[in-house]
Parts: structure tokens; sequence; C-alpha cells
């Protein structure tokens, strides 16, 4: 049972780092695809040795694309995972990623904050109407895109 739970853990670790970085891995990502894309290979001409050495810059292009796909696979996943959430949970996890510096517990005051106010404006209303008053139905939301995230991600074998 132990080691379940650990692995649990570690899975539920990955996805929550995909939540919560995903802007920062997309760029990432975007910049690497067009780094490739753009790059070329050595010109016949640079190309010295025996002719078993000629390199295939497509292929290699090719390659290293490949390499992205993974990652292209979990943006996409998160981005569906966002879009699919109801609106209040994807205002939550938009904060929950803006406070994500302020360490295991100190982003929940903020997003509580924050929280009402969001959806106090989308629904014309003032922050007091609209405030959740237990910080553990935070953690629970959290938890909730957390699991729905990982079961999607295990559906699509991003967490071999």
């Amino acid at each position: 049972m132990i080691e379940l739970d650990a692995e649990v853990k570690k899975d539920n670790q990955k996805v929550e780092e995909w939540l919560l970085w995903y802007e920062e891995r997309k760029t990432e990502y975007l910049n690497a695809r067009e780094a490739i894309i753009y790059s070329s290979g050595p010109s016949l001409h640079e190309v010295t040795g025996a002719t078993t050495n000629i390199s295939d810059p497509t292929g290699h292009k090719g390659a290293k694309l490949a390499e992205l796909k993974r990652t292209e696979a979990w943006l996409r996943l998160i981005e569906e995972v966002q879009t699919r959430l109801p609106w209040k949970l994807e205002i939550f996890l938009l904060l929950r990623r803006k406070y994500r510096y302020r360490g295991r517990n100190g982003w929940v005051a903020a997003v509580q904050w924050e929280f009402a106010h969001e959806v106090a404006a989308q629904l014309g209303k003032k922050p007091e109407e609209t405030w959740v008053e237990s910080r553990g139905t935070f953690w629970l939301w959290w938890n909730q895109i957390v699991d729905f995230t990982a079961r999607l991600a295990a559906k699509r074998g991003l967490l071999d």
C-alpha cells in the first residue's frame, strides 16, 4: 500500500507541476519548436569525410520535433482540462497559478481574496456576496482538479 501511495503522490506532483507551470512550459515548447523548425543543418559543402557522413537535416529536425510530442500532449491536456472546468473553477485555477510562488499553504489566502473579487465582477455583485469562507474549499477544489487531470493523463499514457 505504501508503494501505491508513493506512486500516486509522484503522479499528482507531476500533474500539479503541469497545471501550475503551463504558461512557462508552453512558451519553452514553442521556442524549442521554432528553433528546431528554423534551424539549418550543415550544407553539403560543409560535410567532410566519406559519403556515409552526409547528414539528413530534415530527418534530424523530425527526430527533434518528435521529442517534443510528449510536451505537446501535456499542453493539450492542460488546455482541455482548463476549458472543461466550470467557469468558477477556471478562475480558481488561473489564480492558483498566479500565486504558486507562495508555497504550499501561502497561496490560499491570496486566492480566497482575489477569487471573491473576480467572481463578484463576473456576477455584478459585491465581493462580500461571493466570499468563500472555508479555506478548505480551495484545497478541495485544487485536489479535484489534480485528480481530474491525473485521470485524463493516465488514460492518455502521460504518467508512464
